[in-house]
């Protein structure tokens, strides 16, 4: 499974466009959005690989975000990621953010591109 196109969410302008940035220097197709009752609709027309999704936003919980992606026919099979400060972890196992009874790997913040990129990598071989 090849990730090419990548929605990332986050309401940090500074963060989002970091990643924005270095995303797309490696090579990626990148949208970002800083709100979120826009991304279902976002996520429709531009059809991503993968969400990088913040937790902790203003407007709605990214969680609860990823409950209405996994009810739409169209985009339930979407690939998500969890960027936060607030993640679950298990021993040594992979960061997580549980939604419903689906376990979604996540990344903690602060995290390097190499790091973000290695998770995207492993994402696309789940």
């Amino acid at each position: 499974y090849m990730i090419n196109k990548i929605l990332v969410v986050d309401d940090n302008q500074e963060i989002l466009y970091m990643m924005g940035q270095k995303l797309a220097d490696k090579g990626y197709i990148i949208n970002i959005l800083q709100e979120c009752p826009q991304v279902l609709s976002k996520a429709r027309v531009f059809r991503p690989d993968c969400i990088l999704m913040d937790i902790v936003l203003p407007d709605i919980d990214g969680a609860e975000v990823v409950r209405l992606l996994q009810q739409d026919p169209e985009l339930k099979s979407v690939k998500v990621l969890f960027i936060s400060g607030i993640v679950a972890q298990e021993n040594d196992s992979t960061p997580f953010v549980r939604v419903g009874d689906i376990r979604y790997p996540a990344i903690a913040k602060p995290f390097t591109v190499q790091e973000l990129i290695a998770r995207i990598m492993t994402l696309a071989d789940s």
